[in-house]
């Protein structure tokens, strides 16, 4: 009804009031929706701006203990912040470290040890009795049993 009220008035009158109120309604209209979507976006850019540092902050972190790790530096703990995403993988990162730092450091049992001690005791009989370049690798392989001993 509105509809056919407002055709049979713009039909009558072309250039009447009630024309310019639309064509204001309009443009109000477009402004709004305009407006609007700047603030989308910009709250959507943001948005994600943050959340993709709750993501790329613990990658890059995890990152750099890696590197540590491979230089032999076990005594860093991995730690994220609160709100980021991957606390889990942070946990299990310090759970491999500390196994690999059991093994790397474990005891070696006495009967180990013992024949260990055995093997570099034979070594140091031998090296008199080789040529020059031989000593060199007797001297080689025995610095290693002395560091897998201690």
């Amino acid at each position: 009804m509105l509809f056919e009220y407002l055709a049979h008035y713009v039909r009558l009158d072309p250039m009447g009031p009630a024309l310019a109120n639309i064509e204001q309604t309009r443009k109000d209209v477009i402004s709004l929706l305009i407006a609007f979507s700047i603030v989308f976006i910009c709250l959507s850019f943001l948005v994600s701006l943050f959340i993709s540092h709750r993501i790329a902050g613990p990658l890059y972190k995890l990152q750099k203990h890696f590197s540590e790790l491979g230089k032999g530096n076990f005594d860093q703990e991995l730690h994220f912040r609160k709100k980021d995403y991957f606390t889990e993988l942070a946990n299990d990162y310090n759970d491999m470290v500390f196994s690999l730092k059991k093994l790397l450091h474990r005891e070696l049992p006495q009967k180990d040890k013992e024949s260990l001690s055995s093997s570099m005791n034979q070594i140091q009989e031998a090296m008199p009795h080789v040529t020059p370049a031989g000593r060199t690798y007797l001297e080689t392989a025995l610095a290693t049993l002395k560091e897998i001993g201690k």
